[in-house]
């Protein structure tokens, strides 16, 4: 049976310590504000949960930011891209603690980061004014 709860964590790293913020509901508001302590060092990750499974993570910080919709445990995977960007170059990313090498179109700026978060609040769904790739579970 599938809750329909809202809750919004950030997950803050202290040497090579977790420690996670759990909100309860939250709206877009809270969302901007968490965006915005996304530091790209200690504060990585951002995950934003609406309920029946469907959770969109943001990591990095700082302005260059990856964000995925998850739907059924990676059943789905929805990737915003920056259309404006190339796939054919890489760059680094810290997200969740961890240094990972992106494709450059997966880096996108927090406006577009934002607008993803409040059609997702909405609607639970990738926003179909932005770009997104999308696959599956392997």
């Amino acid at each position: 049976m599938s809750m329909n709860k809202r809750m919004l964590s950030e997950e803050e790293w202290t040497g090579s310590g977790l420690n996670t913020i759990v909100h309860a509901d939250w709206n877009p508001a809270m969302a901007h504000a968490a965006l915005q302590r996304l530091d790209g060092r200690r504060l990585t990750q951002l995950q934003l949960d609406v309920g029946e499974d469907r959770s969109m993570l943001i990591g990095g910080g700082a302005g260059r930011l990856s964000v995925i919709i998850c739907v059924d445990v990676d059943r789905e995977l929805h990737t915003l891209l920056d259309p404006g960007k190339a796939d054919t170059e890489h760059e680094d990313l810290l997200v969740g603690g961890q240094l990972g090498n992106f494709a450059a179109n997966q880096i996108v700026s927090a406006a577009a980061a934002l607008a993803a978060i409040h059609y997702f609040h909405a609607a639970g769904e990738p926003s179909p004014h932005l770009s997104w790739q999308t696959g599956g579970a392997r």
